[in-house]
């Protein structure tokens, strides 16, 4: 209603990139447990999503005191908190904000299937904190 940065950031295209859709080839996660041995090898990837599950999105319920410290190209670590049950984004090990998205059933699962994610900081906006989630590189 006030309009105060709320439309800053491109919404067209946001969710549209790579298996947007919720019917796509994320669907092939709820296969169950038994894919997340074998994705250890990091290259081949073929049929395992976890290896190349990103999202594009917003922070919600972003904390202030943590978002005024975000630069863009800033990196978050995603973990799991509340039991399981939401991904949260940290800066330093203070929680920036909450992750929403349409995979965040996908994420879940390869989390616990031990694969790690991170989100780079794509723009901070007042409040508001564009992210891009992506696997992180093992060294």
């Amino acid at each position: 209603m006030s309009g105060a940065g709320g439309s800053s950031f491109p919404r067209d295209g946001w969710n549209s990139g790579q298996g947007g859709a919720p019917g796509g080839e994320g669907s092939n996660s709820s296969s169950g447990g038994s894919g997340g041995s074998s994705g250890g090898g990091g290259s081949g990837g073929g049929g395992n999503i976890c290896s190349s599950l990103f999202e594009r999105t917003i922070l919600s319920s972003p904390v202030p005191e943590v978002i005024t410290k975000l630069k863009q190209g800033g990196i978050l670590q995603i973990e799991l908190i509340d039991q399981g049950r939401i991904l949260a984004a940290s800066f330093h090990g203070e929680r920036a904000g909450s992750i929403i998205s349409p995979k965040l059933i996908e994420f879940i699962e390869c989390i616990q299937a031990g694969f790690e994610y991170i989100a780079t900081v794509d723009a901070v906006d007042g409040g508001q904190c564009q992210v891009t989630i992506r696997p992180k590189v093992k060294k």
